[in-house]
């Protein structure tokens, strides 16, 4: 009889584990991958802003494709980082339904020689290329696309982050929401 209850728990264990992997993959997998194709953007537009339209957005450019369709939204925006002078500014391209992260471009950033400054490098970059948004760093609480930040440069990673997440928010507010 004994082993027969082992055997049970066995079973229910494995289908408990499945049950959740599943769960799991269902609600979170779609952004643990990166998108298999990104817009082809053919041509650009910049668009003039109002003043203070959004906080920490100083520029828009609309991405087109060779139709003609815009299929994203370049959002030049900034956060500050760990040198508290100078705001970092990234340019984030963003999707025209606002699901998913193009890319990201350093366009200005002051911050120390080694760990900060390496925010400005495709091997940090990348890691937002495709994912969906919104995104989080590892470690932080929230449904999104968890990106790895830099060892020992916890500050500008979460500043990049931030302005991400600004230009995020600002497609989704005033260009896809306000198209509904």
């Amino acid at each position: 009889m004994k082993i027969l209850d082992v055997v049970i728990m066995a079973v229910l264990s494995a289908a408990v584990t499945v049950g959740a992997a599943l769960a799991y993959r269902q609600v979170w997998g779609v952004y643990e991958e990166k998108a298999e194709e990104l817009p082809a953007i053919a041509d650009e537009m910049t668009v003039p802003l109002g003043d203070s339209v959004a906080e920490n957005v100083t520029a828009l450019t609309v991405c087109y494709d060779a139709n003609g369709t815009a299929v994203a939204y370049r959002v030049r925006t900034q956060a500050m980082g760990y040198h508290a002078e100078q705001p970092i500014v990234l340019d984030v391209t963003v999707s025209a339904d606002a699901k998913t992260l193009v890319g990201i471009a350093v366009v200005q950033q002051k911050e120390s020689e080694y760990y900060g400054a390496r925010i400005a490098t495709s091997e940090f970059t990348s890691r937002f290329e495709g994912r969906k948004l919104p995104v989080f760093l590892t470690g932080t609480a929230g449904r999104g696309a968890h990106i790895d930040g830099i060892s020992g440069a916890t500050t500008s990673s979460k500043a990049v982050v931030s302005a991400v997440d600004t230009a995020y928010t600002f497609v989704r507010t005033y260009l896809v929401e306000g198209e509904e």
